[in-house]
């Protein structure tokens, strides 16, 4: 996979975890968007983009209804 693929996956754990909060997530998620590297590996393509969405049409100032909680991750 490519490095950026493995950072948000990384990041998306750590936030299930508790170790990273949204923002971090929805920043990393913006700057795969800005740079066009969200060339997801095929086996992995519909969940990671849909991770990829989550994370970036919702930002920590959304109400949280707008934005998916752990569980729903």
């Amino acid at each position: 996979m490519k490095p950026n693929v493995i950072e948000f996956e990384r990041l998306v754990r750590a936030y299930l975890a508790g170790t990273v909060d949204w923002r971090e997530v929805h920043q990393f998620a913006i700057e795969m968007e800005w740079t066009n590297a969200t060339d997801f590996p095929i086996h992995l393509r519909k969940p990671l983009e849909a991770l990829h969405m989550a994370f970036l049409t919702a930002d920590e100032r959304d109400d949280p209804q707008f934005r998916m909680d752990r569980s729903e991750i």
